[in-house]
């Protein structure tokens, strides 16, 4: 009495649900975290080109054209994605064992080998979608960029 019965093939169906749950969950967190770092990257150009627009438009008076601006631009955008996407690689090598540790504490049935793997070509992969996105990003402030002036170099503030 009191006692429910559960065929295996549904426990086993009702756990392939969960974790079908559980990456549609870390599939959308990930695709925020990216969104929101093209979005920094797009709002630090925007400032920078707004902060340097004299200074681009000199470029421009002074013989630079619009594509060599727009490449300035996107070469800076590069730059900082790398360093970032840099960045984040070296934090999860050297950090990644400690948050499956902590996760380990609140997750009872978790499995004991490591999880994380970052392997060469997943680095590689990490790396060179940080540089799309950053170059996706940067696209409308560059574009913004190479639309300068020469003459609002000649204007004073």
């Amino acid at each position: 009495p009191g006692a429910q019965v559960v065929p295996l093939t549904e426990m086993m169906g009702t756990f392939l649900n969960l974790v079908g749950s559980v990456r549609t969950l870390s599939r959308a967190v990930a695709l925020i975290a990216l969104t929101v770092s093209a979005l920094g990257v797009l709002n630090t150009l925007l400032a920078t080109v707004v902060e340097r627009a004299n200074e681009l438009a000199l470029l421009r008076a002074l013989g630079a054209s619009r594509r060599q601006v727009f490449g300035l631009l996107a070469t800076e955008s590069l730059f900082l994605t790398t360093i970032g996407s840099g960045l984040g690689l070296a934090i999860v090598a050297g950090l990644g064992w400690a948050l499956e540790e902590a996760v380990r504490r609140f997750v009872p049935f978790a499995p004991r080998e490591s999880i994380l793997m970052l392997t060469p070509q997943t680095a590689v992969e990490s790396l060179l979608m940080g540089l799309a996105i950053g170059l996706l990003a940067s696209l409308y402030p560059a574009w913004r960029a190479s639309r300068a002036q020469p003459a609002q170099a000649l204007r004073e503030d």
